[in-house]
């Protein structure tokens, strides 16, 4: 795997972009660059197809996607040409099957297995599926994990908590981007491996400490990804929220004040700023006002009106009246 400058933004590969006849081969270039070298073959006679995302952050490499049948080989020659990493891999569609350590395990969608660079190993995707996986140092796993060898190629039951808020902390980064700081780019690394020590079921100590560190953020992470997908809904609520997550409604609320704001607080600046980007969207000019407040979750004009002024300084037709002088 090369070492280029850290590559922040999300890079997405497609396939679909390149010629039929060179796209194994270029899926294998990149992907033996970006993530981890092995060798790639179709198991089918369609067309090889592949849709993926990845990042790379300091300490870990990561990347999802959706993928062909395919068989992966790392033989003698490309173990020897590696170096001792982990790599840890969460099936998410589909099924999929590793051979290492002497094991083979089959994964189911919703299970996760650790896999060392270290050691021969055969990954099989026996039909078109999506999966989450991650690349990082073993030196760093072992500070936390320290008996990591010995949980190589065995299923995570898809029940453990850490892996689905890992699955959600991985995707929301679609929406950091850059993570242009220092600072946000070594606090997402350190949720990052909590979250997969706490999956591999670190020691007491280092499992309690990284539960401190992260699972509070992880855990509101994806209540705030959920709050997003249902902005529109006059309903969306606490208790509705505590269900999801299987948290009380206490424990809901504190996760917010943690942000300094409660949990209506979170979710009426949230939709303020949809109606925002609503009214400033030249697609959306002839749609009038009320419409556009009503369908954001909003269930008082006046209500709506006043926290709107409060927080843009000026009122929604205001904003509106600029927008289309502006696009002018």
């Amino acid at each position: 795997m090369n070492t280029p400058a850290y590559e922040y933004r999300l890079q997405k590969f497609t396939t679909a972009e390149w010629p039929a006849k060179c796209r194994m081969e270029s899926w294998r270039e990149i992907l033996s660059r970006k993530l981890l070298q092995s060798d790639v073959r179709a198991l089918n006679d369609g067309p090889f197809h592949v849709e993926a995302y990845m990042r790379a952050l300091p300490g870990i490499r990561f990347g999802w996607g959706l993928f062909s049948p395919s068989l992966h080989t790392r033989g003698r020659d490309i173990v020897a040409a590696d170096n001792d990493d982990y790599f840890f891999l969460l099936n998410l569609e589909g099924r999929f099957l590793a051979g290492q350590h002497q094991r083979e395990v089959s994964l189911v969608p919703g299970e996760a297995a650790l896999l060392s660079c270290s050691e021969l190993g055969s990954y099989a995707r026996p039909d078109t599926g999506k999966v989450l996986a991650m690349r990082l140092p073993a030196t760093a796993l072992n500070m936390i994990v320290p008996d990591a060898m010995d949980r190589v190629a065995r299923a995570i039951p898809k029940e453990t908590e850490a892996l689905r808020l890992l699955t959600n902390y991985a995707y929301s980064l679609n929406d950091s981007q850059a993570l242009a700081t220092a600072e946000l780019r070594k606090l997402t690394v350190t949720h990052l491996y909590d979250l997969i020590a706490i999956a591999l079921g670190a020691s007491r100590e280092a499992g309690e400490q990284a539960s401190v560190r992260t699972m509070a953020a992880a855990r509101f992470n994806a209540m705030r990804k959920y709050v997003g997908q249902n902005l529109t809904r006059p309903d969306l609520s606490v208790g509705e929220i505590a269900l999801k997550h299987n948290l009380s409604s206490r424990q809901v609320q504190r996760l917010f004040e943690q942000t300094g704001m409660t949990f209506s607080e979170f979710l009426q600046r949230e939709r303020l700023a949809h109606v925002y980007l609503t009214l400033t969207d030249p697609a959306s000019l002839r749609r009038s006002i009320g419409d556009i407040v009503l369908a954001c979750g909003f269930g008082d004009i006046s209500h709506f009106n006043r926290a709107f002024r409060k927080r843009y300084g000026a009122s929604p037709s205001e904003v509106r009246r600029y927008e289309m002088e502006r696009a002018r």
